[in-house]
């Protein structure tokens, strides 16, 4: 497995800065921090191949993060607790700092993830045959996106969409919409409840 990549999102340079300082001294581990505009997030997080976003409660709880949580399947989140206040429980964060966790407890709660990340038997992407964008492509083709929403979708052009959804085909020898879908089920990029909600 090739190294987690951690994007750090923050409301405070320290913050961000301090978290990035700890990953760094961990193998296995590299880290970015992102800039907090909606269009800069999905940029870096795509240029950048982010496996994880760690941010802290307060920049969580704004809509357009809030968008990407229940959106991008294939990102983990991880959060940094600066308010007392907790989140609801539905969310699942792969990883949750408290702001007056020490540096030994940041390390150890990093090597319990990355432990699981290794030893996960889910899909993923650094295993399977198709790019983190193919994956992405590829979920909107079996939720029923045409070519123009796609491109919408990403910030892409419908050009790129197709060039990418040719080269899914002939990576994974499926031509119809219905065998992708079967596909993206069977390797839990989309869930049945997703194309139930289309109905």
């Amino acid at each position: 497995m090739e190294n987690i990549t951690i994007g750090i999102l923050t409301e405070s340079y320290v913050i961000s800065r301090g978290i990035q300082f700890i990953i760094s001294k961990n193998n296995g581990l590299s880290s970015h921090i992102i800039p907090n505009s909606e269009l800069c997030i999905k940029n870096n997080i795509i240029e950048n191949n982010i496996n994880l976003l760690i941010v802290s409660d307060n920049v969580f709880e704004e809509p357009k993060l809030l968008k990407l949580y229940k959106t991008d399947r294939n990102l983990n989140f991880g959060l940094i607790r600066t308010k007392q206040v907790s989140l609801n429980s539905m969310f699942e964060f792969k990883i949750d700092f408290d702001l007056f966790d020490t540096e030994g407890i940041i390390k150890s709660k990093l090597d319990k993830y990355l432990e699981s990340a290794l030893n996960s038997n889910k899909l993923s992407l650094e295993n399977s045959e198709l790019s983190k964008r193919e994956i992405e492509i590829l979920r909107l083709v079996a939720l029923g996106k045409t070519n123009q929403a796609i491109a919408e979708t990403l910030f892409i052009s419908k050009h790129t969409v197709v060039t990418h959804r040719k080269k899914i085909t002939a990576k994974l020898g499926i031509k119809t919409i219905s065998g992708l879908t079967v596909y993206a089920l069977l390797n839990s990029i989309i869930e049945t409840n997703e194309i139930d909600e289309l109905n």
